[in-house]
């Protein structure tokens, strides 16, 4: 016998009823009081998303200066943002497309090198088309260098906007795919790069840069670099040099207006930065642990006077400035101390 059908159950006619006042849902009209915000509200609480990389050094570390996954929560928001409406569209997706950063994963995977190779490759394939991009920000690795690297020197020649390339990861085996991709190519619009000792291939196509941020190794290789291709380099940052480098640095950057060094220089490799009448703006660097104690190292005590005795001769704004390498090294604490010149 077969079985009996359920009966169906009984719906309750509604259509009559009253509901009361607080049963009563106010749904959202068509323009929400959200997007007539002023923009500077917007850009308010956008400052309390921190740009990427968070918690990564200025320079002197490198093997763990990828930026942590939080630092994808600015770019998930704008992205978000920018979904929303046609209004909100016009202000965040600008912002959104400001930066390329392929430098960090949302977790930690242990093949990290292959999801950020492929990601590198499509997004330099996809956004060859968008030239707002003004920042370009990445990690490096030998996974598929052959049509990786290929793709992302074709993005950077596609963005007139560019001002900014930072390479905050490259295997020090990439040398000779680095040059193989990067040489007889040129991005006369990068005023900032950020490159390791052993990128210099990079460095020689970006003729016009002006600050050269070494953020790792001694930046020897960079200082020829910069002597054959970069003309007119105005600061350098994380340089470790010697008295044969800095001799090199003096000829090869005559132009050179600020110099922040990562580690402690000797007294006499300053004294030959006097020859450079443009530069005003002096960084040097210690391992004492407090402003009080800047007394105790002599070698820092001499440095001070040199520097001193160069830029008093100055005209304009000048400074001397003091760190602690952990100061210098961003979110690790430290100390800087701005010395006067009088």
């Amino acid at each position: 016998m077969p079985p009996r059908r359920a009966k169906r159950a009984k719906v309750e006619s509604v259509v009559d009823a009253t509901p009361s006042s607080r049963d009563v849902v106010s749904l959202p009209t068509r323009t929400s009081s959200a997007s007539e915000l002023p923009v500077e509200l917007f850009m308010e609480i956008l400052s309390y998303f921190p740009r990427a990389p968070v918690g990564v050094p200025r320079y002197g570390v490198y093997i763990d200066s990828t930026p942590p996954a939080s630092s994808l929560e600015r770019t998930d928001l704008l992205r978000a943002l920018s979904q929303t409406c046609r209004r909100w569209r016009l202000i965040f997706l600008p912002l959104l497309w400001e930066c390329l950063e392929v430098c960090t994963t949302r977790f930690q995977k242990p093949a990290w090198y292959l999801w950020l190779a492929r990601s590198l490759e499509r997004k330099s394939k996809g956004l060859t088309s968008s030239p707002q991009h003004a920042c370009v920000r990445v990690k490096l690795s030998r996974c598929s260098t052959a049509t990786v690297l290929p793709a992302f020197v074709s993005c950077l020649g596609a963005l007139p906007n560019l001002h900014t390339l930072s390479i905050i990861f490259a295997h020090t085996k990439m040398t000779s795919s680095l040059k193989s991709a990067f040489e007889g190519r040129t991005f006369p619009s990068v005023r900032t790069a950020v490159v390791p000792n052993h990128a210099h291939n990079v460095l020689r196509s970006c003729p016009e840069v002006r600050r050269v941020i070494c953020n790792y190794g001694d930046g020897s290789t960079l200082v020829s670099a910069i002597g054959k291709e970069c003309k007119r380099v105005e600061v350098i940052e994380g340089f470790q040099p010697d008295e044969k480098m800095m001799k090199r640095i003096v000829k090869a950057a005559p132009n050179l207006r600020t110099a922040r060094f990562s580690r402690s220089i000797t007294p006499a490799a300053l004294l030959l930065l006097s020859s450079l009448k443009n530069l005003v703006n002096i960084e040097l660097h210690t391992d004492v642990q407090s402003e009080a104690a800047i007394g105790n190292d002599a070698r820092l005590v001499d440095c001070i006077k040199i520097a001193k005795g160069m830029l008093r001769k100055r005209e304009g704004t000048k400074s001397l400035i003091v760190s602690h390498f952990a100061y210098i090294c961003a979110s690790l604490g430290g100390w800087s101390k701005n010395i006067e010149l009088d």
